[in-house]
Parts: C-alpha cells; structure tokens; sequence
C-alpha cells in the first residue's frame, strides 16, 4: 500500500495527492484502495474548423452531447491501479428544418496505471508513471445510426488501445504535470470498405496548487492532439487528418476523507493552426467519487 501512517486530514493537506483529485478519472491519490463514481459531462459544439485551417460557423446548426458515466478504479500490487467507465451519451442536433436526438450506452473504457516512482516521494526524481487504456466498441458505430442526423449513435465502431507516460513534481503545495499519450484504431469493415482511422498523438500539461489547508485544488490544463490521416482500402485519405487545441480549469474538493468531488471547465481553442478539421466544443464535467468501497 502506498498509504504510510498519515492520517486523514494530512492527506487530504499533501501536495502529491492533489493532481490525483484534480485531474483524470477515478484516479486514486496515495492514500486510496478503491475509489467509485458517478459522473456528468455537457458539450456544445458552436463551430468547426476546415480542413485548411479556417473557422466555420454553425449557420444555424447546433449539437449538444451529454454523458453520464459510471467509474471504478482498484489499487492492484503496491503502485498500480486498474479502471473501468461505463459511459452512457445522448446526443441532441438540429439543423434548420430539422431535429434528432438520440443516445444509449458508450464504449466501455478499461485502463492501467503503474507509478514506477510515486509523486512526491523522490528529492531527485518526479513522479513517473505509465498508463494503458483499451476502448471497446459496446456504443452504436456511426454508420448503425437509424435516427435522422445520427444522433443515435453512442460509439466509433471500433477498439482503440492507448498509452500514457506522465511526469508530475509537487513543489510545496504546488504541482506541475507533463504527460504524452497516442492512441491506436483497429481497421474495419465499413458498407463493405476497409477503413482506419489514423493514429492519434496528445501531449497534456497542468499546472495548480492547493487551497483551503488542502481540501480543495486549482489547476489549469492544456492539451494538443494530433490525429494523422485515415486509410480507405490501405491508402491514405488527403485531408482527414485533424488536430484540437484545448484549454481547460480543473478542481477537485475534498467533502470528507471518504468523498470528493471533481470538476472541469473546458473549451477547444478555435485558432489556426492549432485547430484544424474539427468540431470546436465548450463543455464541463463534474464526477462524485468515493473511496474505499
């Protein structure tokens, strides 16, 4: 265990658990064996950006995406921890003349998380961690959508499998992460077609410090990802690459030793060429977590 002897209101105060509460999903901060819960997220797509860089307006079209999600992490050996989410997502989208709405259970999100050194621990060394991710195609694939704009659809259609490596230093009650992450897509069939989405490359910093003798933690985040083309019958599709900028606020609040909530306000930045070939998005999410189920 990588609990010590801290009591609870220490470790609510310590600086290597504030990352833990402010950032990810069911993350467990040192002191945590198990951690469960529930959350909710709203998005609002207002624009997009072409696939040369410019700003397009909606003209009187509008999505809105909402996700509730159930989430469990288990502490595994002394530093790993191993979780699930179960989302479910509805969608709303009009366009002029037309409405649909539509939505029903996600992919299933599974992930692993080993802290070779753990943050806070080391005068020499950061925290360094690993973290793999595997999502499974249990949402409605986009081209199963019945539903007039496809609203119905809850899931890409296919398995993704990621990797994270993530370096965190605490100083004083503040804290810096770095993290770089790329995601993979499995091929598929698609109306008889092979198709491939194409890899997909994020690096993530955050910075924040503690308030309120510890129970409640700031952080600002940002993240840069970087999609490469899709292959249609093994040859590249001329531009379906994408790329999304997003800036972002963090908290995270300890109500008690065993309960805390979690919270982010963010928004995709719609500039070129830091954006390109997406949807633009403001949304916010909230998780209520638990330890020690």
């Amino acid at each position: 265990m990588a609990v010590g002897v801290l009591s609870p209101a220490e470790a609510r105060a310590q600086a290597c658990c504030a990352a833990a509460s402010a950032l990810g999903i069911a993350r467990l901060a040192p002191h945590e064996d198990s951690v469960v819960g529930v959350g909710a997220r709203v998005t609002s797509l207002y624009a997009s950006m072409g696939a040369d860089g410019k700003y397009i307006s909606p003209e009187g079209a509008a999505e809105y995406d909402f996700e509730q999600e159930i989430a469990a992490t288990m502490r595994v050996l002394s530093h790993g921890q191993i979780t699930a989410v179960v989302p479910i997502v509805e969608t709303y989208r009009t366009v002029p003349g037309l409405t649909d709405a539509g939505g029903g259970i996600g992919d299933i999100q599974l992930g692993a998380r080993y802290d070779f050194v753990e943050t806070g621990t080391s005068r020499t060394w950061p925290g360094i961690a690993l973290a793999w991710s595997l999502t499974l195609p249990t949402g409605r694939a986009p081209e199963s959508a019945t539903s007039p704009l496809a609203a119905d659809a809850t899931g890409t259609g296919g398995v993704q499998a990621g990797g994270q490596i993530s370096l965190e230093r605490t100083f004083g009650d503040a804290f810096l992460h770095l993290s770089g992450s790329a995601v993979w897509r499995a091929p598929r069939v698609v109306s008889g077609l092979h198709t491939q989405r194409g890899p997909a490359f994020t690096a993530f910093a955050a910075g924040g410090t503690t308030f309120l003798n510890g129970d409640l933690v700031g952080a600002l985040t940002a993240s840069y990802t970087s999609e490469l083309a899709a292959r249609l019958e093994g040859v590249s599709v001329p531009d379906s690459g994408n790329e999304v900028t997003r800036a972002g606020v963090s908290a995270g609040y300890s109500i008690s030793f065993d309960w805390r909530l979690q919270g982010t306000l963010f928004s995709d930045v719609p500039v070129s060429p830091l954006s390109r070939n997406q949807p633009m998005g403001v949304g916010l999410s909230l998780m209520l977590l638990r330890s020690g189920w």
